[in-house]
């Protein structure tokens, strides 16, 4: 089932998936009966996976589908664990960055906007899309017209920073800023 999850996530680009929220909202029920240690160990191990399979495997469409089903299997976690964002924000490992992602993706209230914008300056190409994945769920759930106005200006520094990245730009980060903008442009 996972596999099949993470193969149709690889085909919609990564974004959250019906059946991701789904899924998360069932663990998310079922983790009120289990100890959320057990939760928290599986997704430190999930974490050390994501730094394990971004040292040892080279640039490529491969990492990027292993490290998408990491990614997957974070979410699926992230709204039963979103109060540990803060330890997940400020660790050294990329893979507890990712995890902290994660949780903004699934639970867009508690995104952080300024530490997003910043993914776009410290982390890798991988992480600054999911970043912008991130960005784009906080306004498909935005309530407040000063949010917006915060979030366009997030989301333009982002996008200068992505195109001044050293190395090919991702595109597919420049598409989902670049119709973020034009969406609160609007």
């Amino acid at each position: 089932m996972v596999a099949a999850d993470e193969q149709g996530a690889a085909n919609a680009g990564g974004k959250v998936t019906a059946r991701q929220i789904e899924a998360a909202a069932r663990i998310e029920v079922q983790a009120r009966d289990i100890d959320s240690q057990s939760l928290l160990n599986e997704l430190d191990q999930l974490c050390l996976q994501y730094d394990s399979l971004r040292r040892s495997l080279p640039s490529g469409p491969e990492r990027t589908g292993a490290m998408t089903g990491v990614l997957i299997k974070m979410r699926s976690l992230a709204p039963s664990l979103v109060g540990h964002i803060d330890a997940y924000k400020g660790s050294g490992s990329p893979g507890s960055r990712l995890a902290a992602i994660a949780m903004m993706q699934m639970v867009p209230r508690v995104a952080d906007l300024d530490w997003l914008k910043e993914r776009f300056s410290s982390e890798h190409p991988f992480v600054f899309y999911h970043a912008a994945l991130a960005l784009q769920n906080v306004a498909n759930n935005s309530d407040t017209l000063e949010k917006e106005r915060h979030l366009r200006k997030v989301t333009e520094e982002a996008l200068a920073i992505v195109k001044g990245f050293s190395g090919p730009p991702d595109r597919n980060t420049i598409q989902i800023l670049d119709t973020l903008i034009s969406t609160l442009a609007a």
